[in-house]
């Protein structure tokens, strides 16, 4: 999985981008995300766009006050916010 760091306001590595993960990489992406100890994720995309209804990737998170697990990771969706 590929991550570019990016830098915020006066805070180097403030942030990093990633393309969104597929069903086999989920894992990897929740490990970056514990490694790195980010405290926020925002996803840009919808995981279905289009008219084609075309999957960009997978749900990687569960539904709001559930918990998933992928590998040694147990992740719980705590807050969930959609804009238009």
């Amino acid at each position: 999985m590929e991550i570019i760091f990016r830098f915020g306001y006066k805070c180097p590595n403030k942030f990093i981008a990633t393309q969104g993960p597929k069903s086999d990489t989920c894992e990897d992406l929740w490990r970056m995300i514990w490694e790195l100890k980010i405290k926020s994720v925002v996803m840009l995309t919808n995981v279905i766009e289009g008219a084609s209804r075309m999957t960009k990737c997978h749900q990687y998170w569960p539904e709001l006050d559930q918990t998933i697990t992928y590998g040694s990771y147990r992740v719980a969706c705590v807050d969930l916010r959609s804009r238009v």
